[in-house]
């Protein structure tokens, strides 16, 4: 008896400490992302090296069965300037759960930088961070394209909104 109750004791202290370890981390990036505040853009020399020295784009949607690599320099260039603009978020960053994650990473194969992809009715902006941190640095606004873009991503059949994307180029 004594044994069963020392083991149960100790999964639900293990359960409480997860528990808390979860709003830890939900903590760290709480003081901007879903509070209305406000990030600065990316800096402009960041932005420049997000097209010039990316070798890879991965994108891992959070609510669709499909994720995506972009490994083409041309294509990754064209999908920087294109589809995540350096501009504003003018809506205050109001959102608290990504729809997605992007990650960057420079000729090296590094992952030098990270974004989360809030993309819905009321929030349609990007959060970066560096490869690995939890305290957002930047945001910028999905405008243009970039609407276009990810919307048939997250459509219905996101492989053939995507494909009439590219038939489109």
């Amino acid at each position: 008896m004594l044994k069963s109750t020392l083991l149960i004791f100790t999964i639900l202290l293990g359960l409480l400490s997860i528990n808390a370890c979860k709003n830890a981390d939900n903590k760290t990036t709480g003081n901007v992302v879903g509070s209305g505040g406000s990030l600065p853009n990316i800096p402009a020399e960041l932005f420049d090296k997000m097209q010039k020295e990316t070798s890879l784009v991965d994108m891992i949607p959070y609510t669709t069965k499909i994720s995506l690599s972009i490994d083409d320099r041309e294509s990754i260039q064209s999908f920087v300037f294109n589809y995540l603009k350096n501009s504003p978020v003018t809506t205050g960053l109001n959102c608290t759960q990504p729809e997605g994650r992007l990650f960057f990473s420079n000729l090296q194969g590094s992952t030098y930088l990270e974004a989360d992809l809030f993309f819905n009715n009321q929030c349609k902006y990007l959060v970066y961070y560096d490869a690995g941190g939890k305290t957002p640095l930047y945001a910028t606004q999905i405008i243009g394209e970039g609407l276009d873009y990810f919307t048939k991503m997250y459509s219905a059949k996101p492989v053939e909104g995507l494909k009439q994307i590219q038939e489109n180029k």
